[in-house]
C-alpha cells in the first residue's frame, strides 16, 4: 500500500464506523421512542367492550388522561357471547352458588310459611273451643309469633338474595 492509499483507507473505515453507528442510534430512538415507561414494569390488560370504533393495534392507551401504553391487538368476538376468561368463569360460578343459595332459602321460607299456617290453624281450633286451656293457648301463640319472626327473617334473606343476584348479573 502506498502513503497516499492510507489515509484513504483510514478514512473509508472512519466514514463506515459514523454510518453504522448513527444506523444504530437511530434504530435506538425509535425502538425507545415506542416504548411507553422504558424503565417501568411491564403488565398486559385485557378489555372486552361493546364498540372500539376506529381502535386499531398501535393506538395510543390512556388512563385518567395519562399515556400508560399501546394497544397490541384488536379481535372481534361472537355477538351476545361472553368471552371465557378466567374472571367470568368465576363470576359465572359465584352466580350459580348465589342461585343456589336463594334456592334454599326459597324452600325454607317455604317451609316456615308452611309450619306457620300449620300453628295457625291450631291456634284458631283451640279459640274455637268452649274452655280453652290458657297455657296452652299462650304456648300457641308464643309459637305462632316465633313463626311469624322466621317467615319475616326469611323474606328478608330472599331480598338480600336476589340484591346479590342482581348485582352479579
Amino acid at each position: 500500500m502506498s502513503a497516499s492509499q492510507r489515509p484513504r483507507l483510514a478514512e473509508l473505515r472512519v466514514g463506515i464506523f459514523v454510518v453504522v453507528s448513527c444506523a444504530v442510534l437511530a434504530m435506538a430512538i425509535f425502538a425507545i421512542g415506542s416504548q411507553v415507561g422504558l424503565f417501568q414494569e411491564k403488565f398486559w390488560a385485557m378489555t372486552y367492550l361493546n364498540n372500539v370504533s376506529g381502535l386499531k393495534p398501535g393506538d395510543i392507551v390512556l388512563l385518567n388522561g395519562v399515556e400508560v401504553g399501546n394497544v397490541i391487538n384488536v379481535g372481534i368476538g361472537t355477538t351476545g357471547q361472553i368471552p371465557e376468561t378466567e374472571h367470568n368463569k368465576r363470576v359465572k360460578r359465584e352466580i350459580a352458588e348465589l342461585e343456589a343459595i336463594s334456592e334454599r332459602n326459597r324452600r325454607a321460607a317455604e317451609a316456615s310459611i308452611e309450619a306457620l299456617s300449620l300453628l295457625q290453624q291450631q291456634l284458631d281450633a283451640l279459640n274455637q273451643r268452649q274452655d280453652p286451656d290458657p297455657a296452652t293457648r299462650r304456648e300457641l301463640e308464643r309459637s305462632v309469633a316465633e313463626a311469624r319472626r322466621r317467615v319475616n327473617n326469611w323474606d328478608d334473606q330472599i331480598v338480600r338474595d336476589e340484591r346479590n343476584l342482581s348485582k352479579a348479573n
